[in-house]
């Protein structure tokens, strides 16, 4: 299947597509096909007649095509604006750290809590800012539990 981009010109050697750049849309596209002619070879045959009949010739075939559009089914390359770029970079650093869930939150300190609604409101934002936020040190760091004395 051809790769095309969004003006459907065919894209060559179309190998460095990453998810994060854009998408690959499979779609069906008019094609407009020129008109088409074409002689064919010209094959001179006698056959086996009676006497009283001349030598026949067979005559040249002439091929022909008209101008028509036809559809075809192409993968169309569509290039993520910056907006979009950053909203599928939110989807799979951001979202999986949030949604991690009631038992990760209660072991984070009252800041680490604070920093994390802010790291997630920038994100939230980023789409419109196109500013893509950092995310903080301690958040993929190992959790050291403190051992309660009692």
């Amino acid at each position: 299947m051809r790769i095309v981009n969004e003006f459907h010109e065919e894209i060559e050697n179309f190998t460095d597509f990453t998810e994060t750049e854009g998408a690959l849309v499979k779609e069906k596209i008019t094609v407009h096909k020129p008109e088409i002619k074409a002689q064919a070879e010209v094959f001179h045959m006698e056959r086996i007649i009676p006497k009283n009949f001349e030598k026949v010739v067979d005559k040249p075939e002439i091929k022909f095509s008209p101008a028509h559009d036809e559809e075809e089914e192409v993968l169309v390359y569509k290039a993520y604006t910056p907006a979009e770029k950053l909203r599928r970079k939110r989807e799979k650093e951001c979202f999986p750290i949030i949604n991690r869930g009631k038992l990760w939150y209660s072991l984070l300190t009252f800041a680490q809590e604070t920093e994390l609604l802010a790291w997630y409101k920038q994100w939230l934002d980023a789409p419109e800012t196109l500013v893509e936020p950092t995310t903080p040190k301690w958040v993929n760091e190992k959790i050291k539990f403190t051992e309660d004395i009692l």
